[in-house]
């Protein structure tokens, strides 16, 4: 049911977008006794200094807040009783790290002193703020996470409506995909009494490994390495998987997160419409994984693994109540009296279109077939087929990628990712497949290109690009008179076009351009070391000034996107009155912009000039409309004024 009831939104987000992490310290009276050196609440403090000083090196962009839990007064937006805000939710700075300096030379006493603290508190409301505080920062938000620090290993005691209330909090937080982490203090902290729960049940492997596992932190070993809190944040763990059931193999992968999108596939290879009947036999994935001397692309047994496993979930969807049925529109596969077996169905049949240059499948049609599949699903990379990566076009890599490389130190695992690396690169592939990156995450169709290391990741490792793709509602439901192209450029646009790339076309090599991110993070370091109140700022010349491309190019762009079309100009040739025409340029020249508008209202905009339509509708806020043309120009002052004027 969550499935189908999912908004779009969650099928069309990027992967990835900034990471956050909210610090909830217990300060209540148990937390300020000490005990060797100093209190628990103090190593609180300076765990929490000492990552954002970690974050602030790493210069990602990263936010954190901190919060204080069983004080006697509240303090922030919406807090409730015994929750106060230490620090808002903010990229840590200087002058925020300083604050906590302080407070560490002062032995918190006053923070004690200005905010109080009390025996008792409420768990679930202070958990509750803190997933409040995450979403009143209105970021696009990739990690969330909230960790908390307490020598209390039952805050709830004995009351089991508290205890109740805690469990349904956490599992609110696995569905808003907030991860919950806990750091304990003391030797005598037993997990197992509430804790190890909430952690597992906010991650959802609750019911995976209850008796072997311990996701707790002790803060005896995160002293001298406190990147633990923020290593998950560049680098996670994954899983590639290759086929299903006895003839998976499941490789470790490490996924570290990209800022700037390669410019490799960037292909203009046009698309094709979906065609209705393809032939199967054409199918290129057959001719790809046809490979006797490669166990990893054996054709047969991957095949009819996914086979057997896609007829073992039809089989238990049948066995589902109606209900489940009826919700979740589960199709089963037809099957016939003679022989027994299943026969491919409408949506079977959609497979054997992966290997072409297009994805035709459909939001509604990923839900309906992967709310069985979606039960079931780790996180990590499942292949469905591969690709030739020159027929990938331009469109289909959309967001922040992911890098991919073998996790760990496994000998057997590195050599199997070469193999499949050495494979896809010498045939000139890409593998598809679905890709959940936490289990709570939604499921995504993306793409694992291979990179070149002459080409692509000279000086750097070789290995995967994973990035998301689309789906074929969004590729192909275009406007037609949008894409229709009714003339050829005439002889202005073709020389505007060739003067306009000679001006911004610059010969260079990378060795002279400064590495900025490299650059940011010294002066942060630098900044904290000296103690500066503010980090110098560092120059980056790594991209072209878009600023002072308009000056640069003066007249051209208007040339280029502003010439009329040829067959209006021959219309206009036939009825030419020379005495008419200049009188027209000269009223154009003397049009107020009120008249301009009311030109646009009457249905008369195309008598105005690219530059009167830029104007008036700069004036309106709108941006970017240097690269538009003088039809788009009319479109948007159009809707703009017309529906105003209604």
């Amino acid at each position: 049911d969550d499935i189908d009831e999912e908004e779009d939104s969650t099928w069309v987000n990027q992967i990835s977008g900034r990471n956050c992490v909210v610090f909830l310290i217990d300060s209540r009276t148990e937390m300020y006794s000490k005990k060797k050196g100093s209190s628990y609440f103090m190593q609180s403090i300076i765990c929490c200094r000492d990552a954002m000083l970690d974050i602030a090196r790493k210069q990602r962009g990263d936010m954190v807040a901190v919060l204080l839990y069983g004080t006697k007064i509240s303090e922030g937006k919406y807090a409730p009783d015994n929750v106060a805000i230490l620090q808002d939710l903010t990229v840590p700075s200087i002058s925020v790290i300083k604050n906590f300096i302080e407070i560490i030379k002062g032995d918190c006493n006053q923070l004690r002193d200005k905010y109080g603290d009390v025996k008792e508190a409420d768990l679930t409301r202070a958990i509750n703020y803190c997933q409040i505080v995450i979403h009143l920062s209105k970021k696009k938000l990739y990690m969330k996470n909230i960790v908390m620090m307490t020598c209390d290993d039952n805050p709830c005691g004995d009351n089991e409506v508290a205890e109740f209330r805690a469990r349904k909090q956490a599992t609110e937080l696995f569905q808003h995909q907030i991860e919950f982490d806990l750091i304990s203090f003391g030797e005598q902290f037993d997990s197992s009494k509430l804790f190890k729960e909430l952690v597992l049940t906010s991650r959802g492997e609750l019911m995976k490994d209850w008796e072997n596992k311990d996701p707790i932190l002790k803060i005896e070993d995160l002293r001298d390495q406190i990147e633990k809190l923020t290593q998950k944040y560049t680098r996670r763990l994954s899983f590639l998987r290759i086929g299903s059931n006895e003839s998976r193999v499941i490789l470790q992968i490490s996924l570290s997160k990209l800022f700037t999108e390669p410019r490799k596939f960037l292909t203009t290879v046009k698309t094709e419409s979906p065609r209705k009947n393809v032939d199967h036999k054409s199918n290129q994935n057959d001719a790809l994984m046809n490979d006797e001397d490669d166990d990893l692309f054996l054709q047969e047994e991957v095949l009819a693994a996914v086979s057997q496993y896609e007829n073992i979930q039809s089989t238990s969807t049948q066995q589902l109540p109606t209900s489940v049925n009826a919700t979740g529109k589960i199709n089963t596969p037809n099957r016939s009296e003679e022989n027994g077996k299943a026969e491919p169905s409408k949506d079977e049949a959609l497979y054997p279109l992966i290997g072409e240059k297009y994805i035709n499948i459909s939001k509604a049609e990923l839900k309906k077939r992967t709310m069985p599949i979606k039960l079931n699903m780790r996180r990590g990379f499942q292949l469905i087929g591969f690709v030739p990566t020159f027929e990938i076009p331009l469109f289909l890599s959309i967001g922040e990628p992911y890098f991919v490389l073998p996790y760990g130190r496994d000998k057997n695992n590195r050599i199997a990712f070469s193999h499949l690396l050495c494979k896809c690169r010498d045939r000139g592939v890409s593998m598809l497949g679905w890709f959940c990156l936490t289990k709570s995450s939604p499921i995504t169709l993306t793409f694992l290109h291979p990179m070149n290391r002459s080409t692509d990741s000279e000086g750097h490792p070789e290995g995967f690009l994973l990035v998301k793709i689309p789906f074929a509602d969004d590729l192909f439901n275009v406007d037609d008179e949008e894409c229709k192209i009714n003339h050829e450029p005439s002889e202005q646009q073709l020389n505007a076009a060739k003067q306009i790339v000679s001006k911004i076309t610059l010969p260079y090599v990378v060795d002279m351009f400064n590495d900025s991110e490299f650059n940011a993070r010294t002066a942060m370091i630098e900044a904290l070391a000296m103690e500066y109140d503010n980090v110098p700022e560092t120059e980056d010349n790594t991209d072209i000034d878009l600023e002072d491309i308009g000056t640069m190019l003066g007249d051209l762009s208007g040339i280029f996107t502003g010439s009329e079309d040829p067959e209006e100009s021959v219309i206009k040739a036939g009825n030419k009155r020379p005495s008419t025409s200049t009188d027209r340029r000269d009223d154009s020249k003397q049009r107020k912009p009120a008249d301009i508008i009311a030109m646009i209202q009457n249905g008369l905009a195309s008598k105005l000039t690219v530059a009167e339509l830029r104007d008036v509708l700069k004036a309106e806020g709108i941006k970017s409309l240097s690269s538009l043309n003088k039809s788009r120009l009319i479109d948007i002052a159009t809707r703009r004024f017309c529906s105003n004027s209604q």
